[in-house]
C-alpha cells in the first residue's frame, strides 16, 4: 500500500461507520500517511486498546471495502 491507498481505505471506513470513531494508526501505515515515500506496508495496524471503534462494525465494512479485519 502506498500513501493513496491507505487514505481511500480510510475514507471508505469513515464514510460507512454508524458512528464517530477514532482509530489510532501505528506501524508503516502511520508513517505511510505521515509522508515517507520509501515506506510500504501490506496492511494498517490499528491500536485497539486506545481506539473506539466497534470490532463487530469495522470488520463487516472492512470485508465491504476489500480490507479484511485480522485476516489469516
Amino acid at each position: 500500500m502506498n500513501r493513496q491507498d491507505v487514505e481511500n481505505y480510510l475514507a471508505a471506513l469513515d464514510q460507512r461507520l454508524e458512528r464517530p470513531t477514532e482509530l489510532v494508526v501505528y506501524g508503516s501505515a502511520a508513517f505511510i500517511l505521515l509522508g515517507e515515500t520509501e515506506r510500504t506496508s501490506l496492511d494498517i495496524d490499528i491500536a485497539g486498546p486506545y481506539s473506539t471503534a466497534d470490532l463487530g462494525e469495522m470488520t463487516r465494512i472492512g470485508e465491504e471495502i476489500g480490507l479484511p479485519v485480522n485476516p489469516d
